[in-house]
């Protein structure tokens, strides 16, 4: 599965790059990262590769929408 960039490159999808970027976003509004924010990082990117695994190529804007329902 490829993940279509904005700029139009096309990188191989990757679970951890979702919990990154979700704990960052916890460390921002919360200033630290606790044991809460690491498990539900981890849990919202299990959803989201479980519900893109059928697809060849998806948008990053979907991935972001999914990750912002989830939250």
């Amino acid at each position: 599965m490829k993940v279509a960039k904005r700029d139009g490159r096309r990188v191989p999808f990757e679970a951890d790059k979702i919990c990154r970027a979700i704990e960052e976003a916890f460390k921002d509004v919360d200033g630290d990262l606790d044991h809460y924010a690491i498990q539900k990082s981890a849990e919202i990117a299990k959803k989201a590769e479980e519900h893109f695994k059928d697809l060849k190529l998806i948008d990053i804007e979907e991935i972001q929408n999914f990750v912002e329902e989830c939250l």
